[in-house]
């Protein structure tokens, strides 16, 4: 992914179904990371945000939880239900590298954060997260 230009990507509003594009830029500073989403619609104010973290998983976390209290869904890999980082690959990728988990499989092939995706979104974080629980005990 080129860390240096704004990527496009689709955002679904949940309750009315309307779709509009994004852009989303990766920002980094001397000791944080950071996302930096435009919303290109009149409709949404703000329709700027900006979250930042100690890498990108982390600043994704809270644009994730900012978006779902808007009913907003950002239609990325990372919000995927079934999509989670290893402590290795989080380290290696500075939180851009995740991985697509099926139940009962350890067969893991790196994806990015913010590559587009039609797949099952999760509603909150706390479901990516026991989404996450329940493929360690199904590989267990």
């Amino acid at each position: 992914m080129d860390k240096t230009k704004a990527h496009q990507l689709y955002l679904v509003h949940t309750l009315s179904h309307d779709t509009f594009i994004c852009s989303i830029k990766l920002i980094k500073t001397k000791d944080m990371y950071g996302l930096l989403l435009k919303i290109n619609s009149n409709q949404f104010v703000p329709n700027e945000i900006k979250k930042v973290g100690i890498d990108y998983f982390e600043a994704f976390e809270a644009l994730f939880e900012e978006l779902s209290a808007l009913n907003i869904v950002l239609c990325c890999k990372g919000s995927q239900i079934n999509t989670w980082p290893s402590g290795g690959l989080r380290d290696s990728t500075m939180g851009l590298g995740l991985y697509e988990l099926v139940m009962g499989s350890k067969q893991l092939l790196p994806i990015n954060i913010l590559e587009p995706s039609t797949g099952f979104f999760a509603d909150s974080w706390n479901a990516k997260q026991e989404f996450h629980k329940k493929w360690v005990e199904s590989v267990s």
